[in-house]
Parts: C-alpha cells; structure tokens; sequence
C-alpha cells in the first residue's frame, strides 16, 4: 500500500493544483437520473460530502464511458477514446489533490483503457432537504455487492450462511430488469434464512440515452460505479469490507482469444489489480481501511455454485440473470451462446443442477434441432473450448504458459510468478470440469462435447470442426 493510503491523509503530501479552464471538458450531470436520496432511505444512513462525491463522479464516469462510441478501425484494433469531463464537488480540495487524482485516472484507464481527463468544481450550495439519520445506525460488518447474476447469488448464499447478520446487499439499478430479479433473489435467500437482509439500491437512468445501437455497448466503467456504490454503503455503515461474489475464474479473466489480451475487449470488473486501487481509493476517501475483496477467488464457477445445490438453493440458481446481452426483446430470458450464459450453463452443470433449456434462446446441451445453435452463433463456444485447450498447457505441475504470464503479470495480478499458483490451481481445476463434462454428453451426439475429447486427446488447439 502506498505511504498515502498507510497515512489516510493524502492532503499531507502535496498542495491542490490550480483549477485550469473547463472550456474543452464536458459538464455530464444533466445527461443522467440517479436517486441519491432513494439510496440513502434504502441505507437509513446519510453520505458525508466526500462520499457523495464518489458516487456523482461515479455517474458521470458511467454516463460518458456509455454514451461515447468506441471508434472500432477493425475486429481487433479500436482507437483510444479521449474523454474529459468535469465534475463538480463538495470536498474540491480533496478530489484536486495530485496522488488522489492520479490514482483516479490510473484506475480508469486500467479499466477501460482510455485517456481519461477529469477536472473538478465546486458544486452549488445543496438546497436538499437531507434526512437526519443516527450515526452508524444498524452498523454492518460487510457489505456485498448484488447483481442478480449467478455468481452473485451464489456467493451471497455461501456468505450468509456463515455470517447472516449485520451484512448489507448493494445494487446499483441501471437495467429495467434487473430490480425485480434482484428482489425475487433477495426474497429466496431471507425466506432460506429465515431474516431480513438489508438492501440499499441506487436507481439510474440516462435521460435520453437513444437507442441501444448508438450507445458504448462495452461499457468498461460500469464496474466502478458498482465498485463505487459498495464503498459509499460500506462508509455510510461502518463496514470495513465490500466483497464482490466472483469466482476465480471469473475474476482473472484471461482473454478468450489472443487479441483480447490488450485494449477495452475484455472486462476487468473483478480484476484482482482494479480492486487492489479501489480499495485504496475507497480508504483515501474514509480516512479509514477499506477494502474490495473477492472472498471465492480460490473457487471455480462450478465449485462457487455448487453451494446453491448443498444448500437447498437450485431454485435461486435457476432464477438469475447471466447473460452479456441484456436487456434481451425476445421471449427468452437468455440467448444461451454468449460466453456468460456459456460458463453459467457449465457452472451449473457441474454443480449437478437441473438447467431448463427453455430459458435460452439456443441450448448448447440440447439435440433439438430448433434450438441448437447455427455455426455462425458458435463463436463464443469455440473460443471457450479453445481457451479449455490452452489451459492444458499447466498441467498438474501447474506450469505458468506464455500466454497466462503475459496475462497474470502483464495486468499485475500477480507481482511473480510464485504467487500465481493458486490461480492456476483454479484454472487448471475449470479445464478438467470442462473434460469430464465433454465425456459425460459424448454419447448424447453433442458435436462440441466429441470434438473437445478429441481435440484434448490430440493436444489440438484449433477450436473448429463442430
């Protein structure tokens, strides 16, 4: 941790920049809604400025990074986004503090891979009329953040099963979907439970958005403001954790394809290195430890979900929400080819829980004609195989491969090569998930499932031919 975050007092380490003209930056706030105040009342507790500054920096962050097409040049380079933008504050010295502002940038530009330029102003006097609410009222020890998906339903059961009181659920609603899903969730869980689960939600939508076709579908950002929301809760409440139910997995990430290794073409939601500097950025702000952690970094997706089966929980499982292509217009409630509903499908396979197929579009497990999917939908599939194939290449002496080093050192996952073993146990443990699987549908006259032991049996690493 840097001597900024071991002192909590970045103001010490030098003075506030002179504010430069904001002629070339863009003023956001008005282009969103987001209810503030709704989150507040969901969290019986009242934001201090600094923390409030957080989330509306969080907002327009989102805002910009949504509405700001990517120039993609062709399918594997794209040109660089410049966004500038100002935002205004209530705490302005400490968001023009030079570490403060650099951190800032460092971890955007991680996540989207952009260049950031963020100016800060003064806000107007707050003529709200503010809720007063007692300090630390029903303190939490951890705040979770809650999306409706299955990790994260899946993680919150593991978790609350160990640790049911004083734990606090964070949504951030940005899809009309998403609300109902998160409480039918919430609702399986306290009635499993048997107790309330306390859930803060903060509502936001763009005002005129436009359609979906010329909006950033990438939408790299979005992870800090969920990031974000979860600090602000965990200030607001007195915990000193926000944890992220991700699985290993899930959380590295590593490329599907090898131009995916660089750039904005892969996600870092949950990458280990992001939430390292948000959770220093969230201490900065709280003048207090903090930290964003992912308790299920050890576990595989299918190891992670299993926890539903044992718990009596299928019906949760069945009810969340995976896939990349929300919100969907058809009368699936997933697509089942995208690599999201690909790894929850497989996740929930190993955990040895029953998956209706009518709930995807296409069903890469099925023999029915009408749903299997057609060869130009099975993109996402191949590169899921191909990547189980690479993986391979640890072995069970877990042997770091070029591509993971480049990928575990390269994004700072880990600082050397000695301390990736645990990723790689994880990693290698997926692959073999995905082997004994393929064996178990090879006489079901799954093309995928014959062609991955062949391919494995083989050591060929060109995912075509199914």
């Amino acid at each position: 941790m840097s001597a900024c975050a071991e002192s909590l007092d970045c103001r010490q380490l030098e003075a506030p920049p002179t504010a430069p003209g904001d002629s070339d930056h863009v003023d956001v706030d008005m282009l969103y809604a987001a209810d503030i105040d709704g989150c507040e009342r969901s969290l019986l507790a009242g934001f201090d400025a600094r923390t409030e500054d957080l989330l509306r920096l969080a907002l327009d962050v989102y805002a910009v990074d949504r509405l700001t097409r990517r120039d993609w040049r062709s399918s594997w380079s794209y040109r660089p986004r410049e966004l500038r933008l100002v935002v205004p504050v209530r705490d302005v010295e400490f968001w023009r503090t030079p570490y403060v502002h650099r951190l800032l940038l460092r971890l955007l530009e991680f996540l989207s891979d952009d260049l950031w330029h963020i100016r800060f102003r003064r806000s107007n006097p707050d003529r709200r009329v503010r809720q007063a609410y007692l300090p630390f009222e029903k303190h939490v020890d951890d705040v979770f953040l809650f999306s409706g998906g299955l990790d994260s339903v899946a993680g919150a059961a593991a978790h609350l099963a160990g640790s049911f009181q004083r734990q606090l659920a964070v949504t951030v609603l940005h899809q009309s979907a998403i609300e109902r899903t998160c409480s039918d969730l919430l609702q399986l869980l306290q009635g499993h439970f048997r107790g309330v689960i306390p859930w803060a939600r903060l509502s936001t939508s763009l005002v005129e958005p436009g359609r979906l076709d010329q909006q950033e579908t990438s939408q790299r950002c979005r992870a800090f403001l969920f990031v974000a929301a979860g600090i602000a809760a965990a200030l607001a409440k007195g915990a000193k954790r926000v944890l992220m139910f991700e699985s290993g997995t899930g959380a590295i990430n590593p490329p599907l394809m090898a131009g995916m290794a660089t750039g904005a073409r892969i996600t870092k939601s949950s990458h280990p290195y992001f939430l390292r500097m948000a959770s220093e950025f969230a201490s900065l702000i709280g003048q207090r430890r903090v930290g964003v952690e992912l308790p299920h970094r050890r576990r595989t997706k299918g190891e992670l979900v299993k926890f539903l089966a044992d718990l009596g929980l299928v019906e949760a499982g069945a009810r969340s929400l995976s896939c990349a292509h929300l919100p969907r217009r058809s009368g699936r409630r997933q697509c089942g080819i995208c690599a999201a509903c690909i790894t929850r499908r497989q996740a929930l396979a190993v955990a040895g829980i029953h998956d209706p197929a009518d709930g995807y579009e296409f069903d890469i497990f099925g023999t029915d004609p009408s749903s299997i999917p057609p060869e130009d939908k099975l993109g996402d599939l191949k590169a899921v195989l191909g990547q189980v194939l690479d993986f391979g290449g640890i072995g069970p002496s877990l042997t770091v491969t070029p591509q993971l080093r480049q990928w575990l050192l390269g994004t700072k996952i880990v600082e050397d090569e000695q301390d990736a073993r645990h990723w790689l146990e994880v990693l290698w443990r997926y692959r073999r998930e995905w082997i004994e699987l393929a064996q178990m549908h090879r006489r079901t006259a799954l093309p995928w499932a014959g062609w991955l032991i062949r391919a494995d049996a083989e050591e060929y690493v060109n995912a075509r031919g199914f």
